[in-house]
């Protein structure tokens, strides 16, 4: 039986010069974007700082944080990808549909 949520996990790298305080308001606005287009964050857990396989904008290492959403509809990618590619401070992020 087909469960009747959608549920996806946002994987964001941040920068690993970011202060705390910044941080924190970044992964806020991260939150209420990914809330506006329809869908509700159910955990948020940061994996701290790895190293990065090849250098991603000048960095060695990220910031890695794990996104955990769900909603009845599915996450409309188009606004969500547009406001993560314009965050200077997000160095990468990816979007996992799981099942």
């Amino acid at each position: 039986m087909k469960s009747s949520k959608n549920r996806y996990q946002v994987v964001v790298v941040l920068s690993p010069k970011m202060k705390d305080k910044n941080r924190e308001i970044l992964l806020d606005k991260v939150r209420m974007e990914i809330e506006k287009e329809g869908v509700k964050m159910k955990k948020r857990e940061g994996l701290g700082l790895k190293n990065l396989s090849y250098t991603i904008a000048g960095f060695d290492q990220g910031d890695f944080w794990i996104f955990e959403v769900c909603g009845k509809d599915g996450i409309k990618l188009d606004k969500v990808n547009v406001f993560l590619n314009r965050e200077t401070d997000i160095i990468r992020y990816l979007i996992l549909k799981v099942f």
